[in-house]
């Protein structure tokens, strides 16, 4: 079983949960372009579909600047998140409705808290977090090595429906034992001197 998904895979799964994020109507992508690029709706519905399907991942600066406006995200989280740096906070929307379509409202606390549902609910937890969650591991015994977010790995054995609880938590222990390894490894190997 791959659950691993592309970068532009899974950024369109995040555009498409922050469209409905940013108002429920926006479950409709038509509503969302026809309110986001009115006048334009049939070139950028066409082009919001291929971003949120993840079928390409050759767009202008131009257009990725005009899609992070319209999904309310800062400059450059497109280009961030699809090169493995992750979801960064986001400035919360308490939308208004305009007659041009969204105004901004800042309130941090609630898109924290909305982007850690998002997370949870598309199974992008560190490892780390498994383990805590699990009872596995404690947050004090935890390492940095068990950081690591959308690991294919974590999700594999997670999602997996045939593998018994107890052999999920066992393998998970394993795979975090063996990522401080390598992680020390490579670590002690930085500090021996090059000849």
């Amino acid at each position: 079983m791959n659950t691993a998904l592309t970068a532009w895979q899974r950024l369109g799964d995040f555009l498409v949960a922050r469209r409905v994020q940013l108002d429920p109507r926006y479950k409709s992508r038509r509503t969302f372009v026809a309110e986001t690029h009115p006048g334009k709706e049939d070139s950028w519905y066409r082009m919001i579909t291929s971003v949120e399907n993840g079928s390409r991942d050759n767009y202008s600066r131009e257009t990725l600047a005009a899609m992070e406006g319209a999904y309310q995200l800062p400059p450059g989280s497109i280009n961030r998140f699809v090169a493995g740096e992750g979801l960064e906070p986001l400035p919360q929307i308490a939308a208004t409705r305009t007659p041009g379509g969204i105004e901004d409202r800042a309130s941090s606390a609630f898109m924290r808290d909305a982007m850690d549902e998002f997370r949870a609910a598309a199974g992008f937890k560190s490892l780390a977090e498994v383990l805590v969650q699990r009872g596995i591991r404690t947050s004090e015994e935890v390492t940095r090595s068990d950081q690591t977010r959308h690991d294919p790995i974590v999700s594999e054995i997670i999602d997996d429906p045939e593998i018994p609880e107890d052999a999920k938590d066992r393998m998970l222990a394993a795979y975090s034992d063996m990522r401080k390894q390598i992680f020390e490894a490579v670590r002690e190997s930085k500090k021996k001197p090059r000849d």
